[in-house]
């Protein structure tokens, strides 16, 4: 479906080109929100391009409809999230009223009003009770009616012409609801260690492709846990757009994003927007690989710190193995995840360093050199790991690889940092190769 812009061709061939692409009368419903803003945006530009003509009237006329399509899906979504707010509504109401009567059923309030108690022929012992049981209550129960019964007034969008930027959907505030049951809401696990990926109660989204959407729902997950406002998302995402074009980008990656979490059995709302902020629902259970992650770190390093040496190798372990590879390794590119990316690493390398002490200390000297291989495949110039590695090597009796080792770290510092091996690697590889010498000598005396 994808409209290339004319270059240097007539009108007539402008014209047959926007005219197939629009040939099909189901088009529309088979492509994508995002991809439909990129037809109308090559149909603008095929348009601008035609002289005056009925098939340039007819091609703006397209290119009307085609808007008001797409702001007829942001409002058909605005609309779910509404029956969804008034659907919760109800079951907090009801779950309300039950304990009210429950309440009722059981307090047994005296008949009077509270502006009697001081009365002498009322039971000042019931009184008592049944105040401190209001003084209870109220905060449980107590309803803001004006919350309750706010329903948001609805203006449908109105467009003066084809030029006319697609209106935002309503802006009216999303208000956040915790479901009553702990199953019924969903279950998100994010791996963020190598290609991005999302896994909704077990599932693999499938349909979250390398676009707007993708990156604004990484975003909003590292974010969770605050609201980010719109114009923030605007200039990070958009930044060489003007403000209506940024405002309709985002509306799409949003109506993109939910379609593609929601799930056919729920309308769980996955991502709200209140006072002008977008936000991940509170009430979806997350699991992200890059928390675990430093959870596994911090407990080892408190375990470390008490002593329990094994016990703390465990979980370096577990923390080690969920680095699959970088933190977002298909976002090279993108300046916000730098930060994060060499953070995560610093963590991983420091980590890899504690459990190849170890191995070397255990004597398990094939774990150490698996263990400073993967240093070294993440920071080709860490000479300690270089070391470990020729010392593992000569302690195996291999030291024709710890010496190819040496070779090896000497040509990757002077090639990619233009340095020279220190004096404790130079120290090393010396009494390596005096050791092989002897060793040499001895066989040659032996023979």
């Amino acid at each position: 479906m994808t409209i290339l812009p004319p270059k240097n061709i007539s009108d007539d061939r402008a014209a047959e080109t926007a005219e197939a692409s629009l040939s099909t009368p189901d088009c529309f419903n088979k492509m994508g929100q995002e991809e439909l803003m990129a037809l109308l945006d090559n149909l603008k530009h095929q348009t601008q391009s035609l002289s005056s003509s009925p098939r340039k009237i007819l091609l703006n006329h397209a290119l009307e409809m085609g808007q008001l399509f797409l702001s007829n899906l942001l409002e058909i979504d605005f609309h779910q999230h509404l029956y969804q707010q008034a659907k919760l509504h109800n079951e907090g109401l009801v779950g309300q009223l039950t304990l009210i009567f429950k309440m009722l059923a059981v307090s047994n309030p005296p008949s009077q009003s509270m502006d009697n108690v001081s009365d002498t022929s009322s039971d000042p012992s019931e009184a008592d009770v049944f105040h401190d049981l209001q003084q209870n209550i109220d905060p449980q129960i107590k309803v803001s009616v004006s919350d309750t019964l706010n329903t948001p007034s609805i203006t449908p969008p109105v467009f003066q012409s084809c030029d006319e930027a697609i209106p935002q959907p309503h802006s009216t505030d999303m208000t956040e609801f915790t479901y009553n049951n702990d199953h019924e809401a969903p279950n998100l696990d994010v791996y963020f260690f190598s290609a991005f990926r999302v896994y909704r109660d077990g599932e693999l989204i499938d349909r979250l492709s390398k676009s707007r959407a993708k990156q604004l729902l990484k975003y909003l997950i590292l974010n969770r846990t605050k609201a980010i406002p719109r114009e923030v998302l605007m200039d990070r995402f958009w930044p060489d757009h003007d403000q209506n074009s940024a405002r309709n980008n985002l509306n799409v990656a949003v109506y993109c994003l939910r379609q593609a979490l929601r799930s056919q059995q729920s309308n769980f709302t996955h991502i709200l927007f209140k006072d002008g902020c977008y936000y991940i629902n509170h009430s979806l259970i997350i699991k992200v690989d890059t928390e675990i992650f430093e959870q596994h770190v911090k407990t080892g390093e408190r375990l470390e710190a008490l002593c329990y040496t094994a016990e703390a190798i465990e979980e370096y372990k577990k923390a080690a193995e969920l680095y699959q590879d970088e933190f977002l390794a298909e976002d090279l590119y993108d300046d916000w995840s730098l930060e994060l990316r060499e953070h995560y690493k610093f963590i991983y390398v420091k980590l890899l360093g504690k459990l190849s002490k170890f191995y070397y200390q255990q004597h398990a000297l094939e774990e150490c050199i698996a263990v400073n291989r993967k240093i070294i495949s993440v920071e080709v110039g860490d000479e300690h790991a270089h070391r470990r590695l020729m010392e593992c090597f000569a302690r195996l009796n291999q030291r024709h690889l710890a010496l190819r080792q040496y070779q090896t770290v000497t040509e990757v510092l002077t090639k990619e940092f233009d340095l020279k091996p220190s004096q404790e690697t130079v120290a090393l590889y010396k009494l390596i190769k005096a050791q092989q010498i002897c060793e040499k000598d001895e066989e040659e005396q032996y023979c």
